[in-house]
Order: structure tokens, then sequence, then C-alpha cells
């Protein structure tokens, strides 16, 4: 039993400590990709080919100032009716909700300088209710279909630059370099 203890002792004894890497190899990595012929690929950074090098065009400067502008147009729709300002710029985004007064409905918007857009006023009111029709039930009972109806008009202002197409008649709003000399209202 005592044997136990020396021979383990021994045997530890004879085994080599791990050598640590050498200098040389500390910093190499190891390849793990295909290679060709047994061999490992050499990386030479001038044989490489990254295509024409980018150029800086230098500082970018993005105009943010803004016309307040007023858009306005007479009111011809019901007492109940809902109107907004909708347009290709992304002003318009959401629309614009217009306030009813003085005869018209209007809408204050800070437009970029240097855009122009192509812009409508969208009106809804309540249609009432429409009659689709009495179907005959399985019971021996009927029952009348009433279709809710929202009408929907879409204008364009006669108070501001107008434009016609295939699409109909249309506001636009000019492009313009600076807001001096607006007087607030569509250019």
């Amino acid at each position: 039993m005592k044997l136990a203890p020396l021979l383990l002792s021994a045997l530890l004894l004879g085994c080599p400590a791990p050598t640590p890497p050498a200098e040389e190899d500390a910093g190499e990595e190891l390849f793990d990709g295909e290679t060709t012929g047994g061999g490992i690929p050499v990386f030479d950074p001038d044989a490489i080919d990254a295509g024409d090098p980018v150029i800086d065009a230098g500082e970018v400067t993005v105009d943010t100032r803004c016309c307040t502008t007023g858009f306005s147009i007479t009111d011809e729709e019901p007492a109940e009716a809902v109107g907004v300002l909708e347009g290709q710029s992304p002003v318009f985004d959401g629309g614009l909700t217009l306030t009813r007064g003085d005869g018209g409905w209007a809408v204050t918007a800070c437009f970029p300088v240097q855009s122009s857009s192509f812009y409508w006023y969208r009106f809804s009111w309540d249609g009432g209710v429409r009659d689709a029709g009495t179907f005959e039930l399985d019971d021996g009972g009927s029952e009348t279909i009433l279709i809710y109806d929202v009408v929907t008009s879409l204008r364009a202002s006669d108070r501001e630059p107008v434009f016609e197409d295939a699409n109909g008649r249309r506001n636009y709003y000019r492009e313009v370099s600076s807001c001096d000399g607006l007087d607030g209202s569509v250019p």
C-alpha cells in the first residue's frame, strides 16, 4: 500500500512540463481555410486590388431652412366636413389638419426652401346610410342591410398656383431659394 504513493510520485516526476511556444510563433494565427497543393497561401498586401480609392467630396451642407406658409381654400363643404391638406412633399405626410373660419379653410406649415411639390385639399363628411337591400333569413324573418357612406372631395385652391394634368387639378408650391420677399402665402 505504501507502494502506490511512490509509484504516483515517480509518474509525476517522469512527465515533462509543457513548453511555452517559441517567441516567433506567439503572434501567428493558424490558417483554417482551404488550401491548394497542400500549402498555406501567403498574404501580400501589395497584390490586393481594392478598386479606385474613395474621393472625399468635402463638407456637405444640408439646408434646413423653411418658409412659414399659409395655405387656404374657400369653404364649399357641409358643416360637418373635415379637411386635410395632402401632397407629395414630406411636409404633408399624414395630412395637415385644416381649420375652418372666415368663409374658408386654412393651415400654416413650414415649407423647405429649394423644394417644390404638388398638393391638394381633401374633405370628407358623413354621407348618411344607403339601403343595400333586404335579405331573407333562415328562420323566416328578413334583415335590411344599411351601408354607412363617407363622402370625399378633392379640390385645388383658386387662391394658389394651379396645375392641371391627367390626375386632375392640383396646387403647386414653387421652389424658392430664400424666404425674402414672401408674405407668408404660397409662392
